[in-house]
């Protein structure tokens, strides 16, 4: 994940370092406390099998439960212990069992949950008029870009969790915690930042077998998607400054405009002609 960081930090060369373009411009470097994250230990696999059967119980009749159990009980006899050996033969088990979680999920197709495409909602006090939507999305996409600004610039703040004194002194009981540090004047708990490198500028690219992560850091455009069309505009010129909300604003009105069927042409409601008016 560090190398990662550093990749994104060095893509940032682009950005106009001297520009107000971050929405956050932290003198603490984005990963700094990344180290600070203790490893986890592998938990033991007869744990983890009595766990899925203690979850599983509930929601199984008799006659299912059963044969899970059997199944269970063998998995941990047979497979299980191999795959338990050369879990813990991983020399740091934090980090390299999240690479390796992630080089898996590759190989499944499936639509991921709903928390981890991080959708991006207008108020509810927009209603619902294209001009309003448009004014907001082009709010949302600046902000948007000034956080991936911070990001690649190493300039986001560190993600931390406050730890008052009650809090602190209970911390003993949890072995695998990572331990408090100062920042900005007070005691916080460094929390992982392992994902937010593939926030932006990231693709999955479909492959035989398993499928492909590949970071684009140096892009400075983004693509909007809308009615089966594609479009890109630059967010960042040439010289790494980030363009005005303005600009976004008639990038994305012109975008809806050319979805819009002209009322004055008479094929205009013919969805087998129009589309063909405006191929390429």
């Amino acid at each position: 994940m560090l190398s990662l960081a550093k990749q994104i930090h060095m893509s940032s060369r682009f950005l106009d370092q001297n520009s107000s373009d971050y929405i956050e411009n932290s003198s603490t470097s984005t990963f700094s406390f990344q180290d600070c994250l203790p490893p986890l230990p592998a938990p033991k696999l007869e744990d983890t099998c009595r766990r899925l059967l203690d979850a599983i119980r509930p929601l199984t009749s008799e006659s299912e439960w059963k044969p899970a159990e059997r199944l269970v009980t063998q998995f941990v006899a047979t497979d299980g212990m191999a795959l338990q050996k050369k879990f813990q033969s991983l020399s740091l088990v934090s980090a390299e069992v999240l690479n390796l979680t992630d080089a898996d999920a590759w190989q499944y197709r499936s639509p991921p949950p709903l928390g981890l495409t991080f959708p991006i909602l207008l108020d509810e006090a927009v209603d619902g008029r294209a001009d309003q939507i448009i004014a907001e999305a082009a709010k949302v996409v600046r902000s948007t870009v000034r956080f991936a600004n911070a990001l690649k610039a190493g300039k986001l703040r560190p993600n931390v969790w406050p730890v008052g004194p009650r809090l602190e002194s209970t911390l003993n009981q949890f072995p695998y915690s990572p331990k408090p540090v100062d920042f900005e004047g007070e005691r916080v708990l460094p929390l992982n930042m392992e994902k937010y490198p593939i926030l932006f500028n990231a693709c999955r690219i479909p492959r035989m077998g398993k499928d492909e992560l590949r970071n684009f850091y140096d892009l400075r455009h983004i693509a909007v998607l809308t009615k089966g069309h594609i479009y890109t505009f630059d967010v960042v010129d040439k010289e790494g400054r980030l363009v005005s909300t303005s600009e976004i604003h008639q990038q994305l009105r012109y975008i809806a405009g050319h979805l819009t069927s002209p009322a004055e042409h008479p094929w205009s409601c013919s969805v087998d002609v129009w589309p063909s008016r405006h191929v390429g």
